[in-house]
C-alpha cells in the first residue's frame, strides 16, 4: 500500500545517504547566499588563484582547517580538484551531516576526460553548449531515452536544462551532492572541439559555400584572424569548417 511504498522509498534514500557520506572522510557543506570561490592558494586578494566555484549546498572533503597557519581557510578537495576555500562559509561535523540529509540527489559523476553538454539529447552539430571535466558532478533531473541524461547545468546561465551522455564509460550514476566546478575556461573551450582549427590570417578568411575561389559569389561568411572553428573534413586543399552558425570551406593553408 501507500505507506509501505513510502517506507521503502525512505529506506532507499537513507541507504543512499549513508553510502554518499562514506565517500567523505571529513565532510564539509558550503553555506552561502550564492557561491564561493575555490582557490589554488589561501589568498583572497589574488584573482589568479581562483580555479573554480562552489554553489550553496556543495560538498567538500576537508583536508585541514587553518592549513599552515592560514586562519579562516580550509584545505579541501571537491569535484576532482584540490584547493582552498574560506572556512566561514563551511558547515562541519554534525551540522554538515544534518544539512547533507536534505541535499542528497541523483548525480552523474563525469569519468571521461572531456564530456560535452548539449542543448538537446542528440549528438548533432551546433548543439554543444558547454563541457564537463572529469570528476565534476551534475544533478540528474531525468533521462532522455537510454543514452542521455537530463541535467541541471548550473554553470550555463541561459539554460535551465541540458543533456549529457549516459554511457557508462562517460559517467557513473549514484546519489550524491553537488561539488566544485572548474573555471578553467581555456580547457572548457578546447573541450568543445573534436578537431580545432585556428585562422592564421591577420584580418580574416573568407568562408565559401564550395571548395573553390569564385570571387564574391560563393562567400557565405568570414572567419576573423585567430578565430576558432571545427574542422569537419578536407577536400582538395580546402577544409570544410563550422564556426558559429556558418558552415563552409576555407583554404587549408590559411588554417
Amino acid at each position: 500500500d501507500g505507506n509501505a511504498v513510502k517506507i521503502y522509498t525512505e529506506k532507499i534514500k537513507a541507504d543512499a545517504l549513508q553510502k554518499a557520506l562514506a565517500q567523505y572522510s571529513n565532510l564539509g557543506i558550503v553555506h552561502c547566499s550564492g557561491y564561493i570561490n575555490f582557490r589554488s592558494k589561501p589568498d583572497s586578494n589574488n584573482l589568479t588563484s581562483i580555479m573554480g566555484m562552489l554553489r550553496n549546498g556543495a560538498a567538500v572533503n576537508i583536508v585541514e582547517l587553518n592549513p599552515n597557519g592560514a586562519d579562516g581557510w580550509a584545505h579541501v578537495t571537491s569535484g576532482g580538484m584540490d584547493g582552498y576555500i574560506s572556512s566561514k562559509y563551511l558547515l562541519t561535523g554534525k551540522d554538515a551531516v544534518q544539512a547533507a540529509s536534505t541535499l542528497i540527489q541523483p548525480h552523474a559523476t563525469v569519468l571521461a576526460d572531456k564530456l560535452r553538454i548539449r542543448s538537446a539529447p542528440e549528438q548533432a552539430e551546433g548543439n554543444t553548449v558547454g563541457s564537463a571535466a572529469a570528476g565534476e558532478k551534475y544533478q540528474i533531473l531525468g533521462h532522455a531515452g537510454a543514452n542521455w541524461l537530463m541535467i541541471r547545468p548550473d554553470n550555463i546561465d541561459r539554460l535551465d536544462v541540458a543533456y549529457m551522455s549516459a554511457l557508462p564509460e562517460n559517467v557513473s550514476i549514484d546519489y550524491g551532492f553537488d561539488e566544485a566546478r572548474s573555471l578553467n575556461l581555456r580547457q572548457k573551450v578546447l573541450n568543445m572541439y573534436d578537431n580545432l582549427g585556428i585562422s592564421l590570417a591577420g584580418d580574416y578568411i573568407n568562408i565559401r559555400s564550395s571548395a573553390k575561389e569564385d570571387g564574391i559569389a560563393n562567400i557565405v561568411g568570414k572567419l576573423p584572424g585567430f578565430g576558432g572553428c571545427s574542422i569537419l573534413g578536407e577536400e582538395n586543399g580546402w577544409y570544410k569548417i563550422k564556426s558559429g552558425n556558418v558552415t563552409g570551406y576555407v583554404r587549408a593553408d590559411l588554417l
